[in-house]
């Protein structure tokens, strides 16, 4: 647990950080969001669809917005901002998934994105690539199951299999990922959203995939 912090001293150790902020963020505006961040939405979306049936893909892809704009405005005042990236930035130390930056600005995103919304441009990308995966579900789980050395779709976890979903997508169907990006950035998700060896699996079938 993170011990308790003063707002003067919150405000001392990030104002040089928060002042550094792109203009857009400061200004209050939506910032776009990153490739990375449009993937997490999207493997999160895949992964509810573990629990639901086909047809329920557009509810349950509209319920995943509507979460992230549930919250009132004034959700994220700025001294709780900056606390969460205090926290942040002591869990960077512990498990060194993300530089400390990248999970300021990961934080200062969503805080705007449920303040003013996620960009309706974002939201289409995430519809488009979630549709077209559970689309090619069948065709997909062919390609996992065939290097999976013996293991059933049905008995992945269901976080290793919704990122091997979204990674064998891009190496074969996706013409804008490159193949070694959809790697590396399968590989990252599972850092963060599965068992510590995962990764491992995860790289290992996906490069398979991409060197069939």
């Amino acid at each position: 647990m993170f011990g308790t912090i003063s707002e003067e001293k919150l405000a001392e150790v990030n104002a040089e950080k928060l002042e550094a902020a792109p203009m857009e963020i400061k200004a209050g505006k939506p910032a776009k969001m990153t490739r990375r961040e449009l993937r997490d939405s999207v493997f999160r979306i895949i992964f509810r669809m573990e629990f639901c049936d086909e047809e329920e893909m557009e509810e349950q892809t509209e319920e995943y917005f509507d979460e992230l704009e549930k919250e009132p405005s004034e959700f994220l005042p700025e001294t709780k901002l900056r606390a969460r990236i205090v926290d942040a930035e002591a869990t960077v130390k512990r498990r060194k998934k993300m530089t400390a930056e990248e999970m300021q600005q990961k934080l200062i995103r969503e805080a705007l994105a449920k303040q003013e919304g996620m960009d309706e441009a974002d939201k289409e990308y995430i519809r488009a690539k979630v549709k077209a995966i559970v689309e090619h579900e069948a065709e997909l789980d062919a390609w996992i199951e065939k290097y999976s050395e013996g293991w059933k779709v049905s008995r992945l976890g269901k976080s290793e299999l919704a990122i091997l979903r979204l990674g064998t997508y891009e190496i074969k169907l996706d013409e804008d990922i490159p193949e070694k990006v959809a790697i590396n950035e399968a590989v990252e998700l599972s850092k963060i959203y599965c068992d510590e060896k995962a990764y491992v699996f995860v790289n290992g079938i996906l490069s398979k995939i991409m060197n069939e």
